[in-house]
């Protein structure tokens, strides 16, 4: 089930007990904010990562647009009963859920558990860059679209290094799958990612 941004942050925001309890750190980078019931060092951590990728993206192809406007606010849920509590509708699928991406015309929303190993957020990172690549292009080809998202969005960061492209964690599981013709891409939920742990 798609939920809606709008009533995704309505329902976060406003109606979660999470909230109430406190507890929660808050911190800004010039792109995004972050929002968890972790630590302040995991919290920086998330943000560190999507500013990397926003960089990553920004280097590699100079002269696009970045800045839609509207604000990116990450929700850093510490674990899977805290995943569950901001988004009950989620309850049978969550000890699968890494993260989503909701996309808004005010506010984005993504939403990354920090109880997932890092590697497992190239699926937020790859919706990030199709939000910026739609700022720039308005039309294109689903396989462009999707080969660049999941090209940018499968950046890995080492101490001394910057794998760009690297192979997609998804592999094993497309190899085993039939090609899909363009008519049977109506099954794509973009924002929206079922992760197996490693």
């Amino acid at each position: 089930m798609r939920i809606p941004a709008w009533l995704l942050c309505f329902l976060l925001v406003s109606l979660s007990p999470v909230w109430a309890a406190g507890n929660w750190v808050r911190v800004r980078s010039p792109h995004f904010t972050v929002l968890s019931d972790g630590t302040e060092k995991q919290a920086r951590d998330i943000a560190i990562g999507f500013e990397q990728i926003h960089a990553v993206f920004t280097q590699a192809l100079p002269g696009l647009r970045t800045d839609s406007g509207a604000e990116t606010i990450v929700i850093a849920p510490k674990d899977e009963r805290t995943f569950v509590q901001l988004a009950p509708w989620q309850k049978k699928q969550s000890a699968q859920i890494a993260g989503e991406f909701h996309q808004g015309w005010e506010k984005d929303f993504v939403v990354v558990r920090l109880d997932f190993p890092d590697e497992t957020r190239d699926t937020v990172y790859h919706e990030y860059i199709h939000k910026l690549l739609h700022l720039n292009f308005t039309r294109m080809p689903v396989w462009l679209d999707e080969g660049l998202a999941e090209f940018f969005g499968n950046t890995l960061f080492r101490s001394n290094q910057i794998l760009i492209g690297a192979p997609s964690p998804r592999i094993n599981f497309l190899r085993g799958k039939n090609t899909l013709s363009a008519p049977n891409h109506s099954h794509y939920r973009p924002g929206f990612s079922l992760l197996p742990r490693r």
